[in-house]
């Protein structure tokens, strides 16, 4: 290779690195998110911002207001109710009958209806059984149900079911924030390692450059043979390469990212171009604490999924007493006391216990056909939930403990890898020396380099897989919530 082949190839080679950059990240990697002035964007920053913008976590928030609603629903079941009845005939100047009944109807949670009103009925044709006495006549009772309905009922059901479903909402609110919240902690993470890797790639870009205008300068001197600038050239393009590649990993992670930032759930986000994640330590890598261990033996009662599951039991075990309540016979006892002066005052000093109405109504399906299999399908939905459940506390245990050992695994590879870095960097550094004094190849120092180079990287996936076990571990002990 001649030399001015080689000069216009290392200027052609400047030229392109340049506009990468300008086109690719606008601003030279050397100065993107070196700024001291600027702090790096830590994880529990940036899931604080998910936490108060995401539209998944806006949507969370609605359960609460979806469960309240249902309750006062339910609730609205036993309200008092205010009734009246008017009806009346008249024809060719004749009052055939008027029909007055109004009052008020109280339902309570042990299932008896009080009841309490008046009636003014008159007429020349009226039923003999309607007559009242002049001018009205009043009456409170009550109405009970000693058969189906006496220890459960429709209304008394919903309400419980309300509270159950308010319960499984907030379950279920918790299990999607805290789905968003891993999904955006492992987004994190990814971008940590695409960044790092950009700079690990930028690194040993710049030392194939560096050791490329070396040989450049030793083969004009006649020290190295103009074959070494091909080999360096080579390896320049190379580094090159993976730079590109690192690149548009960084951006594509860094889109997906922002795909996790919102103002109030509507208007996107984009992440400020000087925005760079906070470098790992080994004092971020520290064992698993006791408090972990213990939320870990508590994680059949604290994770949402598993409590979700537990309340869809619930509910459906109020319906499966629902069920068994309909093959009770319907017996229905009303008593009402009948009052009636002309002054309000005295009705209850007028009352007499022979003035009353009451009675009794009985009803019962002779196959009860309907009832038995409306049980059965409530005694089958109980037992599969039960199932579902079962299984899902045997996965959730099983992710979590995954999680955990790959946790543990990963931070003592994390520091074993940490060494390793160190001494491949020796290993690159001493053959660097030994080719400058002219007793090493150029092959040699490419090899070194590549082994210090790929232990890098190494290193770097074990701290984003050591980060994504913790993620995943917080997640199945529902620390997000």
């Amino acid at each position: 290779m001649k030399r001015s082949d080689i000069l216009s190839f290392k200027n052609g080679v400047l030229r392109f690195r340049l506009m990468l950059l300008v086109v690719v990240l606008g601003v030279s990697f050397s100065t993107y998110g070196q700024n001291n002035s600027v702090k790096p964007l830590t994880e529990p920053q940036f899931l604080e911002l998910v936490r108060v913008g995401h539209p998944v976590v806006m949507r969370s928030n609605l359960f609460s207001e979806e469960a309240k609603g249902k309750l006062r629903e339910a609730r609205g079941a036993f309200d008092p109710e205010l009734y009246g009845e008017l009806s009346q005939k008249n024809f060719d100047d004749r009052e055939y009958y008027s029909l007055l009944q109004s009052g008020i109807r109280v339902p309570t949670w042990f299932g008896v209806t009080l009841d309490a009103g008046l009636e003014n009925n008159r007429g020349v044709q009226l039923n003999p059984e309607g007559l009242t006495p002049s001018p009205e006549l009043w009456y409170a009772g009550i109405s009970v149900p000693i058969g189906q309905g006496l220890f459960i009922d429709e209304r008394r059901t919903e309400l419980r079911k309300a509270k159950a479903f308010m319960e499984q909402n907030e379950a279920e609110r918790k299990l999607l924030v805290n789905e968003i919240m891993l999904d955006a902690s492992t987004a994190y993470w990814k971008w940590y390692e695409a960044y790092f890797g950009v700079r690990i790639a930028q690194e040993v870009l710049f030392n194939s450059e560096q050791r490329l205008d070396g040989v450049i300068q030793s083969a004009i001197r006649g020290d190295k043979p103009y074959i070494d600038t091909l080999e360096a050239t080579i390896q320049v393009q190379n580094r090159m390469a993976n730079r590109m590649t690192a690149t548009l990993e960084l951006l594509n992670h860094q889109l997906y990212l922002e795909t996790f930032l919102w103002k109030d759930g509507i208007v996107p986000l984009e992440l400020s171009p000087e925005s760079f994640p906070k470098e790992l330590t080994l004092n971020d890598f520290s064992a698993i604490s006791y408090e972990t261990i213990l939320r870990l033996d508590s994680i059949g009662v604290v994770h949402p999924k598993l409590m979700s599951y537990r309340s869809e039991i619930q509910i459906k075990e109020l319906d499966l007493r629902l069920k068994r309540e309909y093959l009770k016979p319907k017996i229905d006892l009303k008593y009402n006391a009948l009052s009636s002066s002309a002054n309000r005052s005295e009705l209850l000093s007028n009352y007499s216990l022979n003035n009353y109405n009451w009675g009794v109504k009985v009803a019962l399906p002779l196959f009860l056909r309907k009832e038995r299999g409306g049980l059965k399908l409530a005694q089958v939905k109980v037992e599969d939930l039960t199932y579902k459940l079962t299984d899902e506390i045997a996965q959730v245990n099983y992710k979590a403990r995954t999680a955990l050992n790959n946790l543990e695994n990963s931070r003592e590879q994390v520091e074993l890898f940490e060494q390793t870095v160190e001494n491949y960097k020796k290993l690159y550094e001493s053959e660097v020396f030994l080719f400058d004094i002219g007793e090493s190849s150029l092959f040699l120092v490419n090899s070194r380099e590549k082994s210090w180079l790929n232990a890098q990287i190494k290193l770097l996936a074990l701290k984003t897989k050591n980060q994504v076990s913790k993620a995943e571990l917080n997640f199945n002990l529902a620390v997000y919530n």
